[in-house]
């Protein structure tokens, strides 16, 4: 494995609230003690955090077939959506988002000994972010893959001529195609799959992808204090609003065959986010 110098391992990891919002968190409690329910923080501070309560599909190792049905009418409708918001930013600010914050370490990996020059994305949505990479390198071919059906159709205007769209249940895709690839490239999506479907996806890569590239928002809007990632169990990752998860990412990537060789997090850089927002991201190679 070739060395890369920019790579560090966080132990433990700890996402730290700054002190002001302790502060204001404690004002808002002391307050919902004596009756005042400040803009619903007691109501949300409640229920937000609803340990053990994951929706469905949040328990299971794959979709059904009316699971995905769901997500694919969800997602072409939310494709659209999501594209004109990012087009309101130039390319400097998408670097600051979670698909750009994972840029470095995908280029850490893409500049060293490539073997098979093919990268998987899973959870692709809108690829504008990566254009800029997969022109520098392009060598590089890029299966990008997720739910909508219009999913070539919608990144044409922003496609680079090495980029290859497929409309599939990635996990599907995964099961079907014989590419093997020097990364998986994981964003935004694991923080919506429960465990054991995690476990299905890297039990794949294990034995079609060099490295696994992965960044995921975190967000501590109602946490009582910093939240240790490290000290949640592995078999049940926090769940919020009972469809968002915060997993154990070191815990789980172990139990399913791999070794972070990178792993960190820090304060969210992305438009209209607050500093309860933090992007967890890791490297992670199979054992």
């Amino acid at each position: 494995m070739p060395e890369f110098s920019n790579f560090k391992i966080t132990e433990p990891l700890v996402l730290q609230k700054p002190f002001r919002e302790h502060l204001k968190f404690f004002l808002k409690d002391f307050a919902a003690y004596f009756g005042i329910n400040h803009r619903g923080w007691h109501d949300m501070r409640r229920y937000h955090y609803t340990p053990g309560q994951e929706q469905p599909h949040l328990q299971v190792a794959r979709l059904s077939q009316q699971e995905i049905d769901f997500v694919i009418q969800r997602s072409d409708e939310y494709l659209e959506e999501y594209i004109r918001a990012l087009d309101q930013y130039n390319d400097d600010v998408l670097a600051q988002t979670t698909q750009g914050l994972a840029l470095p370490l995908l280029e850490e990996i893409m500049s060293k000994n490539p073997v098979h020059k093919r990268i998987i994305d899973i959870g692709a949505c809108y690829t504008r972010v990566f254009r800029k990479i997969s022109s520098k390198y392009p060598d590089y071919i890029w299966d990008m893959v997720d739910f909508p059906t219009t999913l070539a159709t919608a990144n044409e205007p922003v496609a680079t001529s090495s980029m290859e769209f497929h409309s599939d249940y990635p996990l599907d895709y995964l099961e079907k195609t014989d590419h093997v690839y020097d990364i998986a490239n994981i964003n935004r999506t694991l923080a919506w799959m429960g465990v054991d479907q995690i476990g299905e996806y890297l039990s794949i890569l294990r034995e079609r992808a060099r490295y696994v590239v992965f960044a995921e928002p975190c967000k501590l809007l109602f946490e009582p204090g910093s939240l240790n990632i490290d000290a949640i169990p592995a078999h049940r990752p926090r769940c919020y609003n009972q469809n968002y998860l915060v997993h154990n990412y070191r815990a789980v990537f172990e139990r399913f065959g791999f070794k972070l060789i990178h792993y960190d997090a820090d304060s969210s850089t992305q438009p209209n986010t607050t500093p309860l927002h933090f992007i967890i991201r890791g490297v992670a190679v199979p054992v």
